[in-house]
């Protein structure tokens, strides 16, 4: 089986080398939650995959509950693990809220246990989608 885990991109601070150009054309700013880093896709043969920012995970080794919950039955895992057996080419990436990690321990209700989405990757072409293909999606 082919490895699809590919880790997130790390976010750098304005003013260093790697992020030089950044806000050239169209900028998005939008809030940044803290919680854990989570991904998920289908992998070839469909099943589904979770990761963290590193590594892989599964419901016996889990990254704060979020491998348990795409397994479950909350109508956005089910709706999420859709989207991935549809798309297999596509990686998604979001930060898993939870109120347990990060220097924020407190969170309202509706926004833990959730995936927030911040990237769709498409494997096949090396690239993210861009804000249009990902809001018309």
């Amino acid at each position: 089986m082919v490895n699809c885990f590919k880790p997130y991109l790390h976010v750098e601070r304005l003013g260093k080398t790697e992020v030089d150009n950044i806000l050239c054309g169209t900028v998005r700013l939008t809030a940044k939650l803290d919680g854990t880093n989570a991904s998920v896709w289908a992998d070839e043969d469909g099943r589904m995959r979770y990761g963290s920012r590193k590594r892989e995970i599964s419901v016996e080794d889990d990254n704060a509950g979020f491998a348990a919950w795409m397994e479950s039955s909350a109508e956005e895992a089910i709706l999420l693990t859709r989207f991935c057996q549809a798309n297999p080419s596509m990686i998604v990436y979001g930060e898993w809220g939870v109120s347990k990690v990060g220097a924020i321990k407190k969170y309202t209700e509706e926004a833990v246990n959730k995936l927030w989405i911040l990237d769709i990757y498409i494997r096949e072409e090396d690239r993210y989608l861009t804000w249009d293909e990902f809001n018309a999606a």
